[in-house]
């Protein structure tokens, strides 16, 4: 392996991220990858990952090894968080001494107040100055147009095999789901960027339980008082509230990206039926689809679908158009 760090890569590498991705990238582990040809070195795009994944640096180190494969022989890989006193040596130390790549572009963690860089070998490169980077930013923050979401949008990502998915059916399976603790982690969640993979695994065992499941969704469809346990909650059908539904769609979405194969039709079939009491008939649809694939008799699932596919409104709609007529 070979050093090839130069601060105006580490310039070019992170500029072009944000306009990689059509925004802003925060809480992320973003691999730029290049081609080293004697002098020259070409930028070939880059690959992002959620931050979490420091905690698993063998899933970068097997991600640049593929990339490898396909003609990339160098790497910068930069870290986004918004905390500048992130302890990353361990990850990038672990990156190093397992790099699959012929050269190395070295490591950089930017935050919204400033770059540092460091080497292969760890030696610090000193502090960059952020201002290089704020046109960038404020260019990728800029909404120029919208652009109308078609079905594919809607999928969630998931990975159901390899060590990842193991090591969640193992945190399934020990999971805590006492109801009162669950019910406060998910409220606590609707705000929060990141669950840890022990959270996930708790309210994926917890919703499981239909009593559970069943409050949370009349809750989220809602506009009462968050409860102090989900299994004991139970609300007549009203117009909801979208942020919550949103968020609450969010959270069960995010839980499926490294379930096992079958797992994730509880999460997926409660965001299809949160996205059918919204209105979002296309969204719903999608969920709907990937929740069955998962598992076909999935019950909540199975109603959705025949909701659909009957194009039956949202109580909330028809209750509303009553009280219209009337």
């Amino acid at each position: 392996m070979r050093e090839i760090f130069d601060w105006e890569i580490v310039y070019e590498a992170l500029s072009g991220i944000p306009f990689h991705y059509g925004c802003v990238v925060r809480d992320s582990v973003v691999m730029c990858m290049m081609t080293v040809e004697g002098n020259r070195v070409t930028l070939d795009g880059s690959l992002r990952i959620d931050a979490e994944v420091m905690a698993e640096p063998h899933v970068v180190l097997e991600i640049l090894r593929q990339r490898g494969e396909y003609g990339s022989n160098a790497a910068l890989v930069a870290v986004l968080h918004p905390e500048v006193d992130l302890n990353i040596d361990g990850f990038f130390a672990a990156l190093t001494s397992g790099w699959p790549l012929a050269y190395h572009a070295g490591y950089a963690l930017q935050t919204d107040s400033a770059v540092a860089a460091s080497c292969a070998c760890g030696e610090n490169m000193e502090m960059g100055d952020v201002l290089e980077l704020c046109g960038t930013v404020t260019a990728a923050e800029y909404v120029g147009h919208e652009v109308g979401h078609d079905e594919r949008w809607f999928r969630t990502r998931r990975t159901p095999g390899g060590g990842m998915a193991t090591k969640m059916a193992a945190l399934i399976d020990a999971a805590d789901t006492d109801p009162i603790q669950v019910t406060a982690l998910v409220l606590e969640s609707l705000g929060k960027c990141r669950l840890t993979m022990a959270e996930k695994a708790r309210i994926v065992r917890a919703l499981r339980n239909i009593a559970f499941r069943d409050g949370f969704l009349s809750w989220a469809t809602s506009t009462q008082e968050p409860p102090a346990d989900f299994a004991e909650f139970f609300t007549g059908y009203e117009r909801p509230d979208q942020w919550r539904l949103d968020r609450a769609i969010a959270l069960l979405t995010g839980l499926c990206r490294w379930l096992p194969e079958g797992d994730a039709a509880v999460p997926l079939g409660c965001a299809s039926y949160l996205a059918w009491f919204s209105g979002n008939g296309l969204r719903a649809r999608v969920l709907y689809e990937q929740a069955v694939e998962e598992n076909p008799e999935y019950s909540l699932a199975v109603l959705v679908g025949k909701m659909l596919g009957a194009g039956a409104p949202p109580p909330w709609v028809t209750r509303q158009a009553e009280r219209l007529v009337s």
